[in-house]
């Protein structure tokens, strides 16, 4: 929802901490960071209400009380949002995650081709015996 709403790339959005959103202004803002744009620009973002009301949601169930063995995380402004480990501060440990998943997505889905000798994936035109159907 997040990324529907505000508009920002899956990496942007990714690389969200918890002192970018901010839910006092209406409509809820995100910060995108320079580091992590396209365009290597800082910018802000808004979300509907829906999305910032399960945004909280989100927050509050990733730092909610665990009981005895996991205490209830302290919230940084510098965690990422949508790290699953509260206390990740780095966003390539988790941009690689997210990558390795949908590279099995692509695998699963049968578009993992690559063109020879090079990272670059074949288009679904170039692909042989593909049933578009």
């Amino acid at each position: 929802m997040l990324l529907e709403s505000s508009g920002c790339r899956a990496v942007e959005g990714l690389s969200i901490v918890l002192k970018d959103v901010d839910f006092s202004s209406s409509p809820v803002k995100i910060h995108i960071r320079r580091q992590y744009s396209k365009t290597k620009v800082a910018r802000d973002s808004f979300i509907t209400d829906e999305a910032a009301e399960c945004l909280s949601q989100w927050i509050d169930f990733k730092y909610r009380d665990r009981g005895k063995y996991k205490p209830n995380g302290v919230r940084n402004g510098e965690d990422l949002v949508f790290a699953v480990k509260s206390n990740v501060r780095n966003s390539n440990p988790l941009y690689h995650e997210v990558r390795k998943e949908f590279n099995k997505l692509l695998e699963e889905a049968g578009l993992a081709e690559r063109k020879d000798g090079m990272k670059r994936r074949k288009s679904l035109g170039v692909r042989e015996n593909v049933n578009y159907n």
